[in-house]
């Protein structure tokens, strides 16, 4: 097309120096034969120059026919191409709408039959799995999103506000990978009056990368669970002490909202977890609640926490029987926790009762708790009692904090030894109530045999907080 248009320029310019050529001649030598063998030439030209305008007419449309007969091959390959799922397939797709894909699902059911029962070979270290999901709700009556006696699936969303899949199932399931999405689990599923996000029993393994995990309860599910280690009551479903699962979190939000009982994290077998810079939240919201924990750990389990917020908190409108109870952490069975960096909140202040108790990390039955440049958040309501620290466990909880400075001690309960502070209206007679100038600051430690004004040695007076000087 570029050629002919180029024939047609040139051709056009010839005709034009033909013409100008010849105007002076015929202005004074009309019957002159060179004039006349330049007028051949010129009409010789227009017919070249006509001859070529056909020739690039009849090019452009068989170009235009010819752009038509692909447009209509590209049709009927589409047309007759059926997309085709492979029983060995890597990688695999889950779309709202797989178009003419190969190996794309648009129900996750199908893919999660596919992937348990007819996928060859099975999903493991010699034959992992990708499953690139789209972004869409895929949440499907009767569907699971699952990890079932397999491993080394890779579920990768399309970001943790635009992918959202069900309540995930896993069990004996090694090196199970979820990225980018959000698991929103919603009440009436098939844990009757459970409601989990993450559901796990046996062995296994599994990371979590950039995911949400939200289980949202209503008054009448009496239980809602973030993480849920589905393997206590004696079920047998937890896998040998010998052979514990272990998982791993790294900037991750998982939230148990709404119920009865509210657990963000409950850990019933001998789990292993890593949290690494992301949320734990428990959130109470209706009437009647009876206990909320951001993290529960039971039997033997083992949870470590760096640089996360983990938050038992309250909304306008939560109750509470009973006076009880609102815990940041609870490890109890000879459960380990470990914390370094973030802070551990536990707020009743946002509920609609009043007097109740709060506690940042309690520890009972042999349970041990590390837990080391980790700030606390503890508010009870009206008269109930604010706990940062709180232990009946054999092992002492390892918890040094300061509080910041003032002249009033923190009203709160912990542990003999771990919380300091430093008064600083204390008088030359050691007294830091009404003391009179020249006011200095004294060192408190926590002493729970302390109870003239307060559970506080006075490191300064070698006395305990208002005793006076004997």
């Amino acid at each position: 097309m570029k050629t002919l248009m180029n024939i047609n320029s040139y051709l056009g310019k010839l005709l034009t120096i033909a013409l100008l050529t010849a105007m002076p001649l015929i202005s004074f030598a009309t019957h002159d034969p060179e004039l006349e063998a330049l007028e051949g030439r010129v009409t010789t030209a227009e017919g070249d120059i006509a001859t070529a305008q056909s020739d690039i007419s009849a090019a452009e449309s068989r170009i235009t026919t010819a752009e038509g007969d692909i447009a209509a091959i590209d049709s009927r390959i589409t047309t007759l191409h059926t997309p085709v799922i492979n029983a060995d397939a890597a990688v695999v797709q889950l779309r709202k709408d797989c178009g003419t894909l190969d190996d794309c699902f648009t129900s996750l059911g199908v893919l999660d039959n596919w992937i348990h029962f007819v996928r060859q070979p099975k999903p493991s270290v010699n034959s992992p799995l990708l499953v690139d999901i789209g972004p869409g709700n895929f949440i499907e009556q009767g569907a699971f999103f699952e990890c079932w006696e397999v491993g080394h699936i890779t579920y990768r969303g399309s970001g943790r506000d635009n992918t959202i899949m069900p309540e995930l199932w896993g069990h004996d399931c090694d090196n199970l990978s979820v990225q980018d999405l959000k698991i929103k689990a919603t009440p009436g599923g098939a844990n009757g009056d459970v409601t989990a996000g993450v559901i796990w029993s046996g062995a296994g393994s599994s990371s979590y990368s950039n995911v949400e995990v939200l289980a949202e309860g209503i008054g009448s599910i009496s239980s809602v669970f973030g993480w849920w280690d589905y393997g206590g009551a004696g079920n047998g479903l937890c896998a040998p002490k010998s052979n514990r699962p272990i998982h791993y979190w790294f900037g991750s939000k998982v939230t148990a909202k709404g119920g009865v009982t509210i657990k963000g994290f409950l850990n019933e077998c001998f789990s292993e977890h890593w949290f690494y810079g992301g949320e734990i939240n428990a959130i109470a919201t209706v009437s009647g609640t009876s206990t909320s924990v951001a993290i529960e750990l039971i039997d033997s389990a083992t949870m470590q926490v760096f640089g996360s917020a983990v938050r038992s908190i309250t909304e306008v409108g939560a109750t509470f029987g009973g006076g009880c109870c609102i815990n940041g952490v609870k490890a109890t069975a000879n459960s380990t926790f470990h914390m370094h960096g973030g802070i551990i909140s536990a707020i009743a202040n946002g509920s609609a009762s009043t007097d109740i108790s709060v506690s940042g990390i309690v520890t009972v039955q042999d349970a041990k708790a590390h837990i080391v440049d980790t700030a606390f958040n503890v508010a009870a309501s009206g008269n109930g009692i604010a706990k940062r620290a709180a232990s009946t466990s054999s092992n002492p909880i390892q918890s040094p904090f300061q509080w910041p400075q003032s002249d009033t001690p923190p009203d709160i309960i912990s542990v003999q030894g771990a919380d300091t502070f430093v008064e600083t209206d204390c008088d030359n007679g050691g007294n830091c109530d009404t003391g009179t100038a020249p006011l200095h600051p004294h060192m408190m430690v926590y002493d729970s045999s302390c109870i003239t004004a307060g559970p506080w040695f006075d490191t300064t007076t070698g006395r305990c907080r208002g005793e006076p000087e004997p």
